[in-house]
């Protein structure tokens, strides 16, 4: 596979996540959509993508706090969002 196809792939597969995500309201992300995020995460890092993979890895911490703990900040949450969402649309920009 080309790398202009892997990084559309991370971008279309980030943004499908991401609309999930924003969707659920931030409150009820399932199990899958962990594992998708890590998935999407680990191909960041192998592309060069890093600081989509650290977002990635943030955002994914924030919301399993969600999950286990009583420290969930939706405010946290939602600022390492528009982040990726950010990085992701210069991401796009760039290869088209």
């Amino acid at each position: 596979m080309k790398n202009s196809n892997v990084v559309e792939t991370i971008i279309n597969d980030t943004e499908n996540i991401m609309n999930d995500i924003f969707l659920s309201g931030f409150h009820t992300v399932q199990p899958a959509t962990f594992e998708k995020l890590e998935q999407i995460e680990n191909l960041c890092r192998k592309t060069g993508m890093d600081r989509a993979g650290e977002l990635i890895s943030d955002l994914k911490n924030e919301l399993n706090k969600r999950r286990n703990s009583f420290e969930y900040d939706v405010k946290i949450a939602t600022d390492i969002f528009c982040k990726l969402e950010f990085y992701i649309q210069n991401a796009k920009d760039m290869i088209s």
